[in-house]
C-alpha cells in the first residue's frame, strides 16, 4: 500500500503531525508512506519510523499549480500507484498534486480553532491532525511526536559539549529565537535571566541554543550581559539539538520549533508564550512541562503573527522572576 502525505512549514508544523503518521501506520502496517514537504526540511524526519522516504519541494514547485501537479504524476508513476492522498495542507496547489498523484482515496485536513465543548479549550494541534482520521481521533492514540535522535548523534553532542566546557546535564539550554518577534522574549529580558542564574543557580550553566542566523540574538544578548555566555548557536545540527536538550537539565524556549524537538525528545521544558496559544501549540506531554504566559492581558494568547498593540506586551512585560520561578519548579519536579 502506498501513502503520500502533504505538509509544507517549518519544525512544529511537521513534529506535530508525526502522531498521525504513526496512527496510520498502526492502521496499515505494511504501508510505505512518502511524506512531502518543503526543500530543506526533509532532515527533520531524518531516521523516522514512520515513513519509507521524504520528498522535498522547491519554492517554484509549490507556487504553481501545474508544477505541483507535475510533481504529484511524477511520485506516482515511482511508486506505480497510490492508494492513499492524506493533504495536510489544504490548497489549489496541494489539490492539483493530489490530481497528479490520482490516489484511490484522499484524506483532507481542516483546521478547528474553536473551543472544545468538552474541554473548554482550542484542540491542541497534535489533536487536530490525528482528527483526519475517517473515523475521528482514536481514543487511544499515542500522542508523542517522533524526533530520532541516533546514538552516534548523541556521542557527537556530547564532544562538542566536551570541547567548550559544557556538562549538558548541568546545562539550561535557552533559546532566544523565534519566527517572528511576536514569539521571542527580548534580549535583555534573557541577559537579566542568565545574570540571575549565574549569580544564584549554583551548578547550572546556561547555554544558549539555536541555529546559524541566531548569531545576532546572541550578540544582543552579550551586549545587555556585558560579558560571552556560553553558546552553541549554529554548532549543533537538528539532532544534535535534540541530543543536547534531551539531556539538559531544563529547557527555555518560546513556542517554535525547538519546543517541538524537545517534547518530542521528552527534555524538561519551560515554555515562554505570548501570542502562541499553549493549549494548542504548547508542550503538552509531560504534565512537569511548564508555561509562562499572561493570562491578565485580554489580548493573549491572540495566535496573531504580528502584535495590533505595537509593543509587544506579552513578551515584553513578562517577568525574569516569573521565568526564574517557573525554572526553579521544572528542575525540582525532575
Amino acid at each position: 500500500m502506498n501513502i503520500v502525505v502533504l505538509r509544507y512549514g517549518g519544525l512544529g508544523d511537521i513534529l506535530l503531525a508525526t502522531p498521525l503518521l504513526r496512527s496510520v501506520k498502526q492502521r496499515y502496517p505494511a504501508a510505505s508512506i512518502t511524506f512531502v514537504t518543503e526543500a530543506g526540511n526533509t532532515s527533520i524526519l531524518a531516521n523516522s519510523t514512520l515513513v519509507a522516504s521524504t520528498k522535498g519541494l522547491d519554492k517554484v514547485t509549490r507556487a504553481s499549480v501545474y508544477r505541483s501537479y507535475a510533481a504529484g504524476a511524477t511520485l506516482r508513476k515511482q511508486a506505480g500507484s497510490i492508494d492513499l492522498y492524506i493533504n495536510l495542507q489544504p490548497s489549489l496547489k496541494s489539490t492539483a498534486l493530489g490530481f497528479g498523484l490520482m490516489p484511490k482515496a484522499t484524506w483532507n485536513f481542516n483546521k478547528d480553532r474553536r473551543v472544545q465543548v468538552e474541554t473548554g479549550k482550542v484542540r491542541h494541534a497534535i489533536d487536530d491532525f490525528l482528527n483526519v482520521l475517517p473515523d475521528g481521533i482514536p481514543r487511544d492514540a499515542n500522542r508523542l511526536m517522533e524526533f530520532v535522535v541516533p546514538l552516534a548523534v548523541k556521542s557527537q553532542t556530547e564532544q562538542k559539549a566536551t570541547e567548550l566546557g559544557i556538562n549538558i546535564s548541568n546545562a539550561i539550554a535557552i533559546n532566544p529565537a523565534g519566527t517572528r518577534d511576536i514569539n521571542r522574549w527580548p534580549p535583555e529580558k534573557l541577559a537579566e535571566f542568565i545574570g540571575w542564574m549565574e549569580a544564584n543557580l549554583s551548578g547550572y550553566t546556561p547555554v544558549l541554543i539555536g541555529g546559524p542566523g541566531d548569531s545576532w540574538l546572541e550578540d544582543a544578548i552579550v551586549g545587555h550581559l556585558g560579558r560571552p555566555v556560553k553558546s552553541l548557536i549554529g554548532k549543533l545540527s537538528l539532532q544534535e539539538l535534540g541530543a543536547f536538550v534531551q539531556q539538559a537539565a531544563v529547557t527555555v524556549t518560546g513556542d517554535t520549533g525547538p519546543l517541538h524537538i524537545a517534547a518530542a525528545v521528552g527534555a524538561r521544558i519551560v515554555c515562554l508564550s505570548g501570542a502562541a496559544d499553549p493549549d494548542r501549540t504548547g508542550p503538552s506531554n509531560n504534565p512537569f512541562d511548564l508555561v509562562v504566559i499572561n493570562r491578565s492581558l485580554p489580548c493573549v494568547p491572540c495566535q496573531g503573527r504580528s502584535c495590533k498593540r505595537g509593543d509587544i506586551a506579552c513578551m515584553t512585560q513578562m517577568s525574569v522572576a516569573s521565568v526564574v520561578d517557573a525554572v526553579e519548579r521544572r528542575i525540582k519536579a525532575g
